[in-house]
């Protein structure tokens, strides 16, 4: 309390200053619950700006921020969300703003054309010094709006990068230009998402292979890559399997490739070499179409989270005993004929079962668990009910009994001491 006392007795500006420096908003909301004063401060100012997510569109939004940039100072996650079909619910914004329709960003889809307020959201990003985040979810504008905006982000040293990179008409024959790549913004991301890039015959071959190939030591430590589904012929040689031949990120720690086109998915030799330069991965997701690499023995030794998505194979000879004993998350189903893989799974803390006969063995096999996602056998799926499901999803004691209703038919009594949370499909 003395503490609380000391805070209000500061200036305005100083509390700003204070505040300022708390990123995460459930601090900043136990911090505003303190008093009348401080709630005044921190709402408006900060908790309803450390997260935006609207369209392009919104000039009232730029245009405050603008004007105010000490506001503008506040916001660490922007998320633009650009639809070809104009408005959409959900924008989260500061409360003044809610009322607000921006209009629709392409009044032609015929010809694609930026909308206006693309010069005030380039000049707003300019005045969000502590920005961290940056989301661009949806197709671009023209090149120059969004070279702009890459400069601009390049120039604040974004950490966080999420980018959709498909032209607004990627079947155009009026589409005659690479699209736009954050080259000089890649210098500082710690952490890129790519989703579904482009491939249109303009991108060939798409510029964010290259740029991650021949930008020297990204400071990558997280990489999300969805290439999605190769829908033209000369997309077959898009460089998918040069970027994992070549591709070094000495920092990086979680790598999920979400998605390869089947043309062009990269080998098995070529994946695990990938992986054995990357020995610090320590959380892995790979998709169902990809050739399963072959895992030797103390090749990640920092990995604790896996995922493959083929699983109707045999995960022992995937995954070794050295592998294995070091994971505390699997999240590739395990069913009765792999069940084996968890005697080498001590210190497993999370995983995903489906269609299991005997829950009591399993048990025995994970008692440190703490989360289980229970994929429900198919002949047992009358069984299971919403109610059901809620009722476990609600359930926060920390002994959860997996006995009544929703494992009557096994015997005994089933209890896993340390789980949290069981999710059922």
């Amino acid at each position: 309390m003395d503490t609380i006392k000391s805070l209000v007795s500061l200036s305005n500006e100083l509390l700003e200053s204070i505040v300022e420096y708390l990123d995460v908003p459930r601090d900043l909301h136990c911090l505003a619950l303190t008093c009348r004063l401080l709630h005044n401060i921190i709402d408006p100012n900060h908790l309803q700006l450390r997260y935006i997510q609207c369209q392009p569109g919104r000039e009232d939004l730029w245009s405050l921020l603008m004007q105010r940039p000490l506001l503008a100072r506040n916001v660490r996650v922007l998320e633009i969300r650009y639809s070809l079909w104009g408005y959409r619910d959900g924008d989260i914004v500061p409360k003044a703003f809610l009322e607000f329709k921006p209009r629709n960003a392409v009044p032609q889809l015929e010809r694609i054309q930026p909308p206006e307020s693309s010069l005030s959201l380039i000049k707003a990003l300019e005045r969000m010094d502590n920005l961290v985040r940056f989301t661009w979810n949806g197709v671009y504008l023209e090149d120059a709006a969004m070279e702009a905006i890459f400069a601009t982000l390049g120039r604040k040293g974004i950490q966080e990068l999420s980018l959709y990179p498909r032209h607004a008409r990627p079947i155009s024959e009026t589409v005659r230009t690479k699209i736009p790549c954050p080259m000089q913004t890649l210098l500082a991301v710690r952490s890129l998402s790519i989703t579904k890039i482009c491939h249109c015959h303009a991108c060939y071959p798409h510029p964010f292979y290259d740029a991650l190939i021949m930008t020297k030591n990204l400071p990558l430590t997280d990489l999300y890559l969805d290439f999605g589904w190769v829908w033209y012929g000369i997309a077959a040689n898009s460089r998918i399997q040069n970027l994992f031949e070549s591709a070094h990120w000495p920092s990086l720690k979680r790598f999920t490739l979400k998605s390869a086109s089947l043309i062009s998915n990269p080998s098995s030799d070529i994946m695990s070499n990938f992986l054995q330069r990357h020995s610090r991965i320590e959380a892995l997701w790979l998709p169902p179409d990809l050739p399963p690499p072959t895992l030797e023995e103390g090749m990640l030794p920092c990995l604790r989270s896996l995922h493959f998505g083929s699983w109707k194979v045999n995960m022992e000879y995937r995954v070794p005993p050295s592998i294995a004993n070091q994971l505390h998350h699997f999240s590739s189903p395990i069913s009765n004929m792999t069940l084996s893989i968890l005697d080498y799974m001590p210190s497993l803390k999370s995983c995903k079962v489906i269609g299991l006969g005997d829950i009591a063995t399993f048990v025995t096999k994970v008692s440190e668990l703490e989360r289980l996602h229970y994929i429900w056998p198919e002949e047992h799926g009358h069984e299971i009910t919403l109610a059901m499901k809620r009722e476990v999803r609600t359930n926060q004691n920390q002994n959860i009994e997996l006995i009544h209703p929703l494992f009557s038919m096994f015997r005994p009594k089933i209890v896993l001491y340390h789980i949290s949370h069981i999710f059922l499909d």
